[in-house]
């Protein structure tokens, strides 16, 4: 499936983050959840960027949010960078050898 276009998910992560630690934190929730996706663990992908999306505004943005979710599959590295998450979460899928 093509990815979907991340600026959305930044725009709301900038609105909604409190401080830049608090955007930071979501930032890094969502490449976690694109590594847990790539490892095969689909259900706890989903349950975080759930927990993710609901603080961001689920409800009014839900379409964008699933449509995000339903693109996982072989997009999590695209995704995990496009965030621009921290490096060491980053790097998580260096070491797993992934392209």
């Amino acid at each position: 499936m093509q990815p979907v276009d991340l600026n959305k998910l930044n725009e709301f992560i900038d609105e909604q983050g409190k401080t830049a630690v608090e955007q930071t934190l979501y930032r890094d929730m969502f490449a976690v959840a694109c590594y847990l996706s790539r490892n095969g663990e689909e259900i706890a992908a989903k349950k975080l960027c759930r927990t993710l999306f609901e603080h961001l505004g689920f409800n009014g943005r839900k379409t964008y949010f699933l449509n995000l979710m339903n693109s996982f599959s072989g997009n999590e590295r695209i995704y995990a960078e496009e965030i621009c998450a921290q490096s060491a979460i980053n790097d998580l899928f260096d070491r797993q050898g992934s392209a």
